[in-house]
């Protein structure tokens, strides 16, 4: 199967989206096909062995439509400053030209004559509106060219009521004389030229303020993208140059200073640096960077100097990656817009028949030729299928770019519709409740000689897995100086642990589940040991040789701060709250107990996860799992919503629906709360798109018009269908003002005044007071220090210290400005 995007000319409204769709789907090998009417893009699934590129376009062209190579850029980046400039250069003549043109007909009710000539004053006419025509020539070109197809759109509507309004006007222009007086345009040969005009350019500025409302619901993805730079300092042998971003290679060399973004994903390799993430993170707290630290695209290097090793350029960094999941996930519709797409594609169709059913009634009724045409006309112009259309694409829209710019990357509209209906919330525990930054506590081995010995041989067997259990084993061996052997037949058995041989034994390490699985006699001693462990909150891994247990080690983790006020945030609101863990019992109740869950269970499989999460939607429960997304990857699937706790690394997590791009849980709630006000906002807008036609369509048939003398004219039928979709799109912007209420970690205050040190620097390689400036500079920015003076006789600095700041930091940050610290006093 194939993936291909296509960038759409000629559409304009939900039913022209619908008819592509049609004509598509119709493609024998087309899987299935995605029409995103806000950005003008098609995307198809096929299968390449029957489907090509260009049947997929001919297929659009049969439908009345052009289809094109899509340029591959997001929709964020089409905001086309020119066109939207030339649109308002035609706006604006066009709307000279309409009130020279009403001047000229109506003048006369207000007491300005401009032409007395009747024939000549309706020619003048003529002239205006065919110039005016001219310029709103679309309308024609794409409305007519629809009908030809038999897929009638918006354009439709409005070429055929404002053509039907100037054929009239012509053929009355026929019937005047040169030398009849303006009066009887007035009276006896009614012209609706300005009617017309006045269509046109109403319909027009709707469009128009449509297009730029449309373009501030992608502000949150805009900004995003607009930190990304544009070009890169690389180094090229001795020398320094700057090239385009774009023209970056995996491998390059790049040189950043303070201020400037990473123009991609790299390694450090030199210097080190304080690095703002919240583009990616959506967290200001300034992140240390190292020799061996990771860098991602559009950080803000905020203090110090490095040179990184370029990992991922392009559409490979992580920044790119998270832009394409937005704009994946604005490309796709909601199971609620599929209400509207069946409503759209009948709705044209319907509208023509119902103005021909009006036109034919009134005359039936003995209305005049004049009227029953205003009321077919009316009906024409302010039918809005647009209202329909744009619905739920600028609420998704405008309600995903919101939760990005907090951290919180939605991958499909589905998951926005789920989410607030979500009654059971399950956690996965290690890395999603619990930091995961494991740390061996304790260690009982069977021969106390032999525990170093033990440590080594579990160091070998986790060397090769990225698990927090094994990390935690090999930091605790590194930090003892304990070197690994040479494994062989490594295995990783899912749930239980892993194996291979050393030499010639066979070892395992494992959870305690391994023990029986080995069918390994345990001691009493050990067995108590186990229990006490466990009840502490420790996870204990096994070290087996053959069929002997030689070891334990006792694991702990500590939960994270922010899991309690989210565990309580959702049991407010009635949410079941469940954990499942792979831990053992003992590790998972202290957890369990601490966060007062509602349920745990523990020692499971990620087979018996996903069985539990099916058990739940049996009976009814709407899940959503909460895990790391690497090890709970069947859970995540399964549920209804998963949700992926990860670092930006992880972003193109495939198994999660929404991903929490700061690793802070409580963005649970905020995804959450975001799923609501979105999909209560793509309810609002399609209520007002379907009552405002319901209500209209009527009024402008005519029907109120015998009992209560109610009318709508064409012209104010063409402002009221202007102002529908202008308020659905206005509505969706809404959602970029949405305030959620954070998570605020509880900070304590180290800085007090009972906390302040006097220091002393003593630095080396100072010769100019540009260096001094510098230094003090770089340390007067680090919170908690104040009263700096930097002396460059004596090559020293002395300031005020709190105690959020150490000296390794001092040293980093002058050491980043290339000087050398040789001793830190405090006075």
């Amino acid at each position: 199967m194939q993936k291909q995007s296509f960038d759409i000319v000629g559409m304009s409204c939900a039913a022209c989206a619908a008819r592509i769709d049609k004509a598509v789907r119709e493609v024998d090998g087309v899987n299935d096909c995605n029409v995103a009417l806000l950005k003008n893009r098609l995307t198809v699934i096929f299968d390449e062995s029957k489907v090509s590129d260009e049947i997929i376009k001919l297929a659009v062209k049969n439908a009345g439509y052009t289809a094109l190579d899509s340029t591959g850029k997001s929709f964020a980046a089409k905001a086309d400053d020119k066109a939207v400039k030339a649109q308002k250069r035609k706006l604006i003549l066009s709307i000279f030209l309409t009130l020279v043109l009403m001047s000229v007909s109506m003048g006369p009710m207000f007491g300005l004559v401009l032409i007395k000539d009747a024939l000549i004053n309706a020619l003048c006419q003529l002239a205006l509106t065919l110039f005016i025509m001219f310029i709103q020539r679309d309308y024609f070109k794409n409305g007519f060219k629809a009908l030809l197809h038999f897929s009638p759109n918006m354009d439709s509507l409005v070429a055929v009521g404002a053509g039907a309004s100037f054929l009239f006007s012509l053929f009355s222009l026929l019937n005047l004389k040169q030398g009849d007086s303006y009066t009887v345009l007035h009276h006896e040969v009614p012209l609706y030229f300005e009617s017309v005009a006045t269509i046109l350019i109403l319909v027009y500025v709707g469009k128009y303020f449509e297009q730029k409302a449309k373009l501030k619901t992608t502000d949150a993805v805009v900004k995003l993208m607009d930190l990304s730079p544009k070009t890169a300092r690389v180094k090229r042998g001795d020398k320094e140059i700057v090239i385009n971003a774009d023209s970056l290679n995996a491998g390059d060399i790049v040189i950043l200073k303070a201020g400037e973004s990473a123009p991609c994903d790299g390694k450090v390799i030199s210097g080190n640096a304080f690095f703002d993430e919240s583009a990616l993170s959506g967290e200001s707290r300034l992140v240390k960077k190292e020799k061996g630290s990771n860098v991602f695209t559009a950080s803000i290097l905020s203090q110090g100097y490095i040179e990184l090793e370029a990992t991922a350029v392009g559409a490979d960094t992580t920044f790119s990656k998270i832009i394409a999941l937005i704009d994946e996930a604005t490309t796709k519709k909601a199971p609620i817009a599929r209400i509207a797409d069946k409503v759209a594609a009948y709705f044209v169709p319907f509208v023509i028949i119902a103005a021909l059913i009006t036109f034919v009634a009134w005359l039936l009724l003995g209305a005049s030729f004049a009227l029953a045409l205003t009321f077919a006309v009316s009906v024409l112009v302010v039918s809005c299928p647009c209202a329909l259309g744009l619905a739920t694409p600028t609420a998704i829209m405008a309600g995903t770019g919101k939760a990005a710019s907090y951290g919180v990357l939605f991958k499909s509209p589905d998951a926005i519709e789920i989410l607030h209906k979500a009654d059971t919330v399950i956690f996965d525990k290690t890395g999603t409740l619990t930091y995961g930054k494991m740390a061996v506590r304790f260690i009982k081995s069977q021969d106390k000689a032999l525990e170093s010995i033990n440590l080594m041989m579990a160091k070998s067997l986790e060397e090769k897995s990225d698990h927090p259990l094994a990390k935690a084993i090999v930091a605790k061996a590194d930090v003892l100086g304990l070197i690994s052997f040479p494994v062989t037949a490594y295995k990783l058995n899912d749930g239980l642990g892993v194996e291979g041989l050393i030499g010639d034994d066979h070892y395992y390490l494992g959870g305690t589940r391994y023990l029986s699985y080995l069918n390994i006699e345990v001691s009493d001693e050990d067995n108590n040991a186990i229990a006490a462990y466990e009840k502490d909150g420790f996870t204990v891994l096994c070290l087996i040789k053959e069929k002997s247990l030689l070891c334990l080690f006792a694991i702990g983790d500590d939960i994270k701060e922010e899991a309690f006020a989210t565990v309580k945030k959702l049991k407010e609101e009635n949410i079941k709250t469940v954990m499942l863990t792979g831990d053992s019992n003992g590790s998972a109740a202290a957890v369990a107990k601490k966060l007062e869950l509602d349920e745990y269970r523990a020692g499971l499989l990620p087979k018996d996860k996903a069985d539990i999460i099916k058990d739940y939607q049996d009976k009814g429960h709407v899940v959503a799992m909460v895990g790391d997304g690497i090890n709970d990857a069947l859970s995540l699937t399964v549920a209804d919503v998963g949700i992926g706790v990860s670092g930006a690394s992880d972003i193109a997590l495939s198994s999660c629906d929404a991903v929490l791009m700061k690793d802070s849980l409580y963005d649970v709630i905020t995804a959450k709360v975001m799923s609501g006000k979105t999909i209560r906002n793509i309810k609002e807008n399609l209520f007002w798109a379907f009552i405002y036609n319901v209500i209209c369509i009527p009024m402008a048939a005519g029907v109120f018009y015998s009992s209560f003398n109610l009318r709508l004219t064409p012209m104010l039928a063409a402002l009221l269908m202007s102002m529908s979709s202008l308020c659905v799109v206005t509505n969706a912007l809404r959602l970029t003002t949405t305030k959620v209420e954070r998570y605020a970690k509880n900070v304590v205050d180290l800085n007090t005044k009972e906390n302040i040190m006097k220091k002393e620097i003593l630095i080396d390689g100072m010769h100019c007071n540009h260096c001094t400036a510098s230094v003090n500079k770089a340390l007067a920015a680090l919170p908690g220090v104040s009263d700096v003076l930097v002396s460059l006789e004596d090559n020293k600095a002395v300031l005020n210290v709190g105690s959020l700041i150490n000296d390794e930091m001092l040293k980093s940050v002058i050491e980043a400005l290339g000087f050398k610290v040789t001793a830190i006093k405090n006075l």
